[in-house]
């Protein structure tokens, strides 16, 4: 991992002078010291790498309108990529102005919580997991969220990743992304992968969410995570090849995300409240989980104003870093009376639908495409747009 950071560093610095960068900071598993790094003959995957460059108001503009940074992290996941190590860095822009934007507007509160333990260059002191807590709670809706990032990565899966051993990672690091959003939605996060399983296994909630099986699968995953070595979990599987037990995880994880999905949508919609008992026995059925998709779709429509005002955002936005091709979308965004992450979860949690053989969601799935003017293959392009963007 030093070597990656060491080289990542090196890049950014020959691109952006060191006179205009106020601060380089790193967050992510790296912080916590719980990286991967599995090391297979011919490849080396390692966790993804978060850098935050921190600069002054003027040049964050200078360096948004010229997306210098997007470029940058491209060029650099592709200098790896050539040399056998399978990573994503991701370089993100940031300035102290931003501090004075309305939290509404920021990214997820996730995102804070887990930047408050960042490492930086300057060796600022971090925040404590209490004081994180206390600053910056993840919501409910984050754990929403981290939900529907677990179907974007289902669904994306074959396109996002070539060789078996990154799906097999990203599989069980999804399965226990399910495990976090239900510790954010009882309220006891935490950012430590140890410290989730330990928390997991004392929940009575997840006790009655999870199977039995996924749940002697918990400390497998962790393990797989923590140190990249992944007999234990293979064995767990009784699985002897790559393909076999991406298939056995691809299962595990579809029926999982469809119980927690329907299960913090319907709180969410305060619909579930006497309905404890249920969840101990049964998995909702496919009618089930359409309807409270579409409920979660309708919940969320914004007023003529709020919708106004977004898509004035938006497209400024979209101007301001080049993608002057997205303002006919943002309009359209503005018919449907909802933002981007909205649309692009619901798009994504339809696609997962149909992906699983939920036949009923093919067709609520196309009417939005049509209502969009998109086609299947542009719903990755939303989702990543979405997730870059990262406003609500």
């Amino acid at each position: 991992m030093r070597s990656l950071i060491q080289s990542s560093l090196s890049m950014l610095c020959s691109v952006i002078p060191n006179t205009i960068i106020n601060d380089i900071q790193f967050t992510g598993s790296l912080t916590t010291g719980e990286a991967t790094v599995i090391d297979k003959e011919s490849e080396i995957i390692c966790s993804d790498l978060d850098v935050i460059v921190s600069v002054s108001l003027p040049h964050y503009i200078i360096l948004k309108m010229k997306r210098i940074f997007p470029k940058l992290a491209a060029h650099i996941n592709s200098n790896f990529s050539m040399k056998g190590l399978r990573t994503h860095v991701d370089i993100s822009l940031t300035s102290r102005f931003l501090s004075l934007v309305p939290s509404s507007l920021k990214r997820s509160r996730i995102y804070s919580y887990e930047f408050a333990n960042n490492i930086s260059l300057k060796k600022k002191k971090k925040s404590s997991e209490a004081e994180a807590s206390r600053t910056y709670p993840p919501t409910k809706a984050d754990a929403l969220q981290l939900i529907f990032t677990a179907c974007a990565d289902y669904v994306f899966l074959d396109s996002m990743f070539e060789y078996p051993t990154e799906k097999i990672y990203w599989l069980a690091k999804r399965y226990l992304t399910l495990i976090y959003a239900m510790l954010i939605f009882e309220g006891s996060p935490s950012r430590s992968y140890k410290r989730r399983l330990h928390l997991a296994l004392k929940s009575p909630t997840i006790a009655k969410l999870f199977s039995i099986q996924g749940l002697n699968y918990l400390e497998d995953f962790t393990e797989f995570k923590l140190t990249g070595d992944g007999s234990q979990l293979f064995r767990a599987l009784d699985a002897t090849d790559p393909e076999s037990v991406i298939d056995k995880l691809k299962i595990l994880l579809a029926t999982q995300v469809k119980i927690v999905l329907f299960y913090q949508i319907d709180r969410n919609l305060e619909q579930g409240e006497t309905r404890e008992q249920y969840w101990v026995y049964n998995a909702p059925n496919d009618h089930e989980l359409l309807n409270v998709l579409k409920c979660y779709f309708e919940e969320n429509r914004k007023s003529t104003v709020s919708s106004l005002a977004y898509t004035f955002f938006f497209s400024l936005f979209s101007i301001l870093t080049r993608r002057a091709h997205l303002v006919p979308f943002a309009v359209r965004l503005f018919s449907l009376r909802h933002s981007l992450r909205v649309t692009s979860n619901y798009l994504v949690g339809l696609l997962f639908l149909h992906r699983i053989g939920v036949v009923e969601s093919k067709s609520h799935f196309d009417n939005v495409l049509g209502e969009l003017h998109l086609r299947e293959r542009d719903v990755r392009s939303v989702w990543r747009i979405a997730e870059g963007i990262g406003y609500s």
